[in-house]
């Protein structure tokens, strides 16, 4: 008996690993996606959250300030959350063409928190109209 049979045939060698810079670009690019896919999910929870506070005013009824007041507050509030949950989701999007196209993980940070800073100022701009708006429609009823 010869000891050649104990051995095991030896194995196929294994495919080259991914390149770092072509595995690194995968993987931002794909936290990014996550980040834009889990935003339209919490936009969807959202919706079905704050919806129903967004059509009545009711709710405010017995408070010191005057419903139309709250009802601006409120309505603003909600587009606010909405457009930023929006906002983030875009940002993502964009960072994951940016990593697509071998932005390194330090400059992508760097472009989503200048994208969400640009977008908030853009929204809080937005919400000052959208209340000036709700409050001339509302009535103190």
């Amino acid at each position: 008996m010869s000891g050649n049979r104990d051995q095991r045939p030896s194995s196929p060698p294994n495919p080259a690993p991914a390149t770092p810079d072509r595995k690194s670009r995968r993987t931002g690019t794909t936290r990014w996606l996550r980040l834009a896919g889990l935003c339209i999910y919490v936009l969807i929870f959202e919706v079905i959250i704050f919806a129903p506070f967004s059509f009545t005013h009711g709710w405010s009824v017995g408070w010191p300030v005057r419903p139309r007041i709250v009802m601006s507050i409120g309505v603003t509030a909600i587009i606010s959350i909405f457009l930023m949950t929006l906002a983030v989701a875009a940002g993502g999007l964009v960072v994951a063409i940016g990593a697509r196209f071998r932005i390194g993980d330090e400059d992508q940070w760097r472009l989503f928190w200048r994208w969400v800073c640009i977008t908030a100022m853009l929204v809080a701009c937005i919400g000052f109209l959208v209340f000036q708006s709700v409050y001339m429609q509302a009535s103190d009823d």
